[in-house]
C-alpha cells in the first residue's frame, strides 16, 4: 500500500527558521548600512563646516592685509562677512565634533580662541590704524596666529578622516559578521532539512516494504486457511460419500 507523504514539523521548522533567520540578516544588515550612512553623512557635514571655518579665517586675514596695504575699505568685504559668519558656522562645527570626534574639541576650541585672538590683538588696531608703527610687528604675530589656526584645522580633519575609515571598518566589519553567521545558521539549518528529509523518505520506504511484508504474510495466512477448511464432495443421484481432504 503506497504511503502518502506528510510534512513533519522536524522538516517544516527547520525551513520556517531558514526564513526567518535570512529575513532577520536582510534586516540587520538594512540597519547597519542604514546607521553607517548617516555616520558618514555627519562626517561629511562635519568636514564642510570645518573647511568654512578655515576659510573665513582665511578671508579675513586676507580682507585685512589687502585694506592695509590699500587702504581701500572695499578690502574689508571678506572680513566683515567673516566676523559675522564665524559664530555661526563654529557652532555647527562643534556639535559634529562633539558627536563624532569629541576627543578633538579642544583644537576646535582652540580655533575659536585663536580667532578672538586675532582680531583683538591684530585686525582690530590694524583697520583702526593701518599706518601704525608697529604694522609689521603685528602682521607677524597675525601669521603665528593663523599659523596655529591651521595647525588646529589639520588635527580637526585628521580626526574626522579617522572617524570616517573607523565607521567603514566596523560597518564593513558588522555586515561580514551578519552575513557570515546569517549563512553558518542558514547553512546548518539546511543540512539539517536534507538530513531529517532523506531520514523521513528512508522510514517511509521502510514503512511501505514492512506494509507490503505484512501484506504478502496475510495473503498467505488466507490462502492457507482456505486450503484447510472442510471441503464438500460432489453429490451424485444414487450414491453417498463420506470422506475428508
Amino acid at each position: 500500500m503506497p504511503v502518502r507523504p506528510r510534512f513533519y514539523p522536524r522538516v517544516v521548522l527547520p525551513a520556517l527558521a531558514i526564513f526567518v533567520v535570512f529575513a532577520a540578516a536582510f534586516v540587520v544588515l538594512g540597519l547597519a548600512v542604514n546607521r553607517g550612512a548617516k555616520v558618514q553623512q555627519a562626517i561629511r557635514i562635519g568636514i564642510f563646516e570645518r573647511s568654512r571655518l578655515l576659510r573665513i579665517q582665511l578671508d579675513e586675514e586676507t580682507g585685512m592685509r589687502g585694506f592695509v596695504a590699500t587702504h581701500d575699505r572695499t578690502f574689508l568685504a571678506p572680513y566683515w562677512a567673516g566676523a559675522k559668519d564665524f559664530a555661526p558656522v563654529f557652532q555647527a562645527t562643534r556639535v559634529t565634533v562633539v558627536q563624532m570626534i569629541p576627543d578633538a574639541l579642544p583644537s576646535l576650541d582652540d580655533e575659536r580662541t585663536v580667532h578672538a585672538e586675532w582680531v583683538e590683538r591684530v585686525a582690530a588696531p590694524l583697520i583702526e590704524t593701518p599706518s601704525r608703527r608697529d604694522a609689521n610687528a603685528l602682521q607677524l604675530e597675525g601669521k603665528r596666529l593663523m599659523d596655529r589656526f591651521r595647525g588646529d584645522d589639520r588635527v580637526l580633519l585628521s580626526a574626522l578622516e579617522q572617524a570616517a575609515s573607523s565607521a567603514d571598518a566596523s560597518s564593513n566589519r558588522l555586515v561580514f559578521g551578519v552575513v557570515a553567521a546569517g549563512f553558518g545558521i542558514g547553512l546548518a539549518l539546511l543540512l539539517y532539512l536534507l538530513w531529517a528529509g532523506e531520514r523521513d523518505r528512508t522510514l517511509r520506504d521502510e514503512v511501505a516494504r514492512q506494509e507490503l511484508l505484512v501484506e504478502r504474510e496475510r495473503q498467505i495466512v488466507d490462502a492457507l486457511q482456505l486450503a484447510l477448511l472442510p471441503q464438500a464432495l460432489p453429490s451424485v443421484e444414487g450414491l453417498t460419500l463420506d470422506a475428508m481432504y
